[in-house]
This record gives C-alpha cells, sequence and structure tokens, in this order.
C-alpha cells in the first residue's frame, strides 16, 4: 500500500474542489497518484469535511462508545464505527486499539459499582478463607429466579 504525505492530499483535494479533474490534479501533483485513490479522498472528504483521518478521533470514538455501554462486543463496536463515520475497520484492528491506545485487554470493561467496598470484599474473604472450595456454592441470578417460580 502507497502512504501519501496530508501535503499531497489537501493538494489534490484543493484543486478537486477547485474544480479540476482526476487526470488534472495527476499531471499538477507530477505524483504517482492513482485515480481511484483521488476518487476515495474525495469522498472520505465529502463525508467526513477532514484530508486527513486522526487516529484520535477513532480512538475517541470507541472510548465514548465504551464508556456509554462497557459489555459492547467488538463487532458492535465496529458496526457503530461503520454508521457513524463510513469507515468499516477489522475487528483485530480494534482489538489491537482498545489494547495499545486505550489500555484495555478485555474485549468487556466491567466497571465498578458504587456500592462495592474494599473493605466489605476483605471482610467477606476472611470470613471464607477457612472453607474448603467444595464447600462453597455459588447462587447465582437463575437461583433465584428458579426459587421464585418454585415458591408461587
Amino acid at each position: 500500500m502507497v502512504r501519501y504525505s496530508a501535503d499531497v492530499k489537501v493538494q489534490a483535494i484543493t484543486l478537486l474542489r477547485e474544480g479540476l479533474s482526476r487526470v488534472a490534479v495527476k499531471q499538477h501533483l507530477r505524483s504517482m497518484v492513482n485515480l481511484q485513490t483521488t476518487t476515495r479522498w474525495k469522498q472520505s472528504y465529502k463525508s467526513t469535511l477532514a484530508v486527513v483521518k486522526s487516529a484520535d478521533t477513532y480512538q475517541n470514538f470507541m472510548a465514548d462508545l465504551i464508556e456509554a455501554d462497557p459489555t459492547l462486543y467488538l463487532d458492535e463496536i465496529r458496526d457503530s464505527m461503520y454508521n457513524d463515520t463510513g469507515v468499516f475497520v477489522s475487528l483485530s484492528t480494534i482489538a489491537d486499539d482498545l489494547k495499545e491506545h486505550l489500555e484495555l485487554t478485555r474485549k468487556k470493561v466491567q466497571k465498578v459499582h458504587p456500592s462495592q467496598s474494599p473493605v466489605k470484599r476483605a471482610e467477606y474473604i476472611d470470613a471464607i478463607a477457612d472453607l474448603q472450595p467444595e464447600m462453597l456454592v455459588f447462587a447465582g441470578e437463575s437461583f433465584r429466579l428458579v426459587s421464585e417460580r418454585l415458591m408461587h
């Protein structure tokens, strides 16, 4: 993949907006910019009003999405990004960005509930510390639902 400098992109978009054809832009820039590339740049400019895409913009977008709903899966982040920006990003790129730039190592982010207390957690751990693991039974939400059905 050929990478073009921001200056080349800005010049190309400026010339295209002034009405020059893609062929004329290519000649003016004296470069080997593919005609399809200039078309893609122009479409991108029309949809984003930005010549050069900023990685920070997409990272902020992902951070806002995750903050709004920490249980989003990678494909849901990708779909939201595509629907809002028109940019299609692979799942591996999203996972890498979450890990490297936003320092999130899991696909799901967990928020700590305000009522959780480190003191109560320590007291609980102290209370069960002497119990054998085989003695512990953890009943979750499904157990409560079954109990309610049996009572009615």
